[in-house]
């Protein structure tokens, strides 16, 4: 197959997963499919004005004469790998819920708050989340623990500083969003100021259910090195 065979079954192949993305209920252009997904697609979002001009080179590429398409130009072979590039990603990006393999530790009320931080240390994290059963009554963080430490070491129970690590920058998330709606969320508090600390995966994003999943900005390279 020359360049532009493989142009354009790449071009066909992202068009198909943007209707796969929208499932629009009227028949969309290639343009409004790039900036209706550009919305919460990480890929799309950041391949947008790429993908504007691999459209307008699509046109370019096929000339129609009568009722058959005629190639009249080859694309160069960076233009080419770029464009599968990003439709292998595309498909390759799988909802959450399929890449959930390790079991999320939690820590409850009733912790001893050294408890705690010791465990946060065995870890390696940062934070915790907090649930009394299935329900999530906060996140505590280092800097919690620190606040403790220093101004009410007389304290032992996460339960007697529960509403000072009370936080809602926590997003709740159902385990079929794709992996580029991990990323986009991440993204897009940062550009509104708001600092995520974590993303919960449940079953269907509820904050009241069992945590199957959770990620911190720290899994950013991670989930965009399986997408590219």
């Amino acid at each position: 197959m020359d360049n532009a065979g493989r142009f354009l079954e790449a071009f066909v192949s992202i068009e198909q997963s943007m209707r796969d993305i929208l499932k629009p209920s009227r028949n969309m252009k290639f343009y409004q499919l790039v900036n209706m997904c550009a919305k919460t697609n990480h890929i799309i979002r950041s391949k947008q004005m790429d993908l504007m001009e691999y459209a307008d080179l699509r046109n370019a590429i096929v000339h129609q004469r009568g009722n058959q398409q005629e190639i009249i130009a080859q694309p160069v072979d960076s233009v080419v790998n770029d464009i599968m590039t990003i439709a292998q990603a595309l498909k390759k990006d799988e909802q959450i819920g399929t890449h959930l393999h390790k079991k999320v530790v939690v820590c409850h009320p009733s912790d001893l708050i050294l408890d705690t931080y010791y465990l946060m240390q065995k870890l390696g994290t940062s934070k915790l989340p907090i649930y009394d059963e299935e329900r999530f009554v906060g996140l505590i963080t280092y800097r919690e623990i620190a606040h403790w430490a220093i101004d009410n070491p007389n304290l032992q129970y996460i339960s007697e500083i529960i509403e000072e690590c009370a936080d809602d920058r926590v997003i709740f998330m159902d385990r079929k969003r794709d992996i580029s709606q991990i990323i986009y969320e991440f993204e897009n508090s940062l550009k509104k100021g708001i600092y995520v600390l974590v993303i919960i995966i449940t079953e269907t994003g509820m904050k009241n259910q069992k945590p199957l999943g959770i990620y911190t900005v720290y899994d950013l390279p991670e989930l965009m090195a399986y997408l590219y």
